[in-house]
Parts: structure tokens; sequence; C-alpha cells
């Protein structure tokens, strides 16, 4: 059946994040995690033929109340991507914007779509799988970084970190367009 799920919701996406992964590294860039809703948006586009709504919530902040508005819009998208970060999995509000779309997804018929998960874990900044939101430990997640293999460290997949790791950037961000 050539069934489109786009067309129960009043939305594609909506990127969940915590707003520290949004600081730009470089003074008057853009932050990473506005590079990669600009660069999905635009990359999903290209692949579907048409622009796709995807959403995240730009301003708020820690000690503001869970918007009903922000529940609501949960409640209506197909996709929730989420960008897992040391920030991410220690905020409270991230790990309600999790199991808010999961609870509302499970109404809506599962949390899968013809065997893929309705939900996609972009993995900014290596964190113990452990720590992670519990629904989120399961789903294979997207890395957008890279590991020094002579030094261990841990690099992003940033443009400030010189252009392999754009080039990097790009690649994965394909195979999650193309997966979304």
């Amino acid at each position: 059946e050539d069934f489109d799920i786009r067309m129960n919701f009043d939305g594609d996406a909506f990127i969940s994040y915590a707003h520290m992964d949004d600081v730009e590294l470089i003074e008057g860039r853009k932050g990473w995690v506005a590079n990669l809703h600009r660069a999905l948006t635009v990359r999903v586009g290209q692949l579907l033929g048409e622009a796709p709504q995807i959403w995240r919530d730009p301003k708020l902040q820690g000690n503001d109340l869970f918007a009903e508005t922000l529940v609501d819009r949960l409640r209506h998208v197909a996709l929730l991507i989420s960008v897992v970060s040391p920030r991410y999995v220690r905020s409270e509000w991230t790990r309600r914007e999790v199991a808010e779309f999961w609870e509302a997804a499970e109404k809506q018929g599962g949390i899968h779509f013809h065997e893929k998960a309705r939900i996609f874990k972009v993995v900014k900044t290596p964190v113990p799988l452990d720590m992670h939101p519990p629904k989120l430990q399961s789903i294979l997640g997207y890395e957008f970084f890279k590991i020094d293999p002579d030094t261990g460290r841990v690099r992003e997949l940033d443009e400030a970190f010189g252009p392999d790791a754009q080039r990097d950037f790009w690649f994965k961000l394909d195979d999650l367009a193309q997966d979304i």
C-alpha cells in the first residue's frame, strides 16, 4: 500500500535539543542545531520534491513552564529528531519532549511505521547509552562525531573543525535525510 504517513500530521518533524548545543562555536556563525535544521530542511525537501515542515522551539528556556502549545505540537508531528549530547540527557525538558512524543505516537498506531522507528537519534556528542532517556536507548543513532584513533578524542562534525569534518557532516546528514 502506498500510504503516506505525512497526510495524518500537521508537521513532518520536531527537533528536540538542548539550547546549549545551539550556541555558535564561532561568533557570527549559526549554531550547530540551526545548521542541522536548515540543512535537513533543504536535503529532505530535495529528496521529497517539496519542502518538509521541520520545526524546533528556538526560544524556550529551562525555567519556562512546559508550554501546552509545545505538547500539542509534539502530538501533531510524524517524526521526532532528538539531538543527543551531555546536556540533552541531563535536561528534564528534553526527556519530557521524548516522553510526550512517545505517548502520542502510541495512541496514533505505534512508535514504528513499516518497521522503522518514528524517532531519529542524532548523537552530536557521545554519551554513555545508559544515560540516554530510556525510550531512546534501543534506537540506533546517527553519529555526528568522529573519534581520533591516535588520541581517542572526540571531534564533532562541525565546519569549525575543518573541511574533513564538514564533508563527514554532509555524508551523515544525507544518510539521515534519506532515512527520514
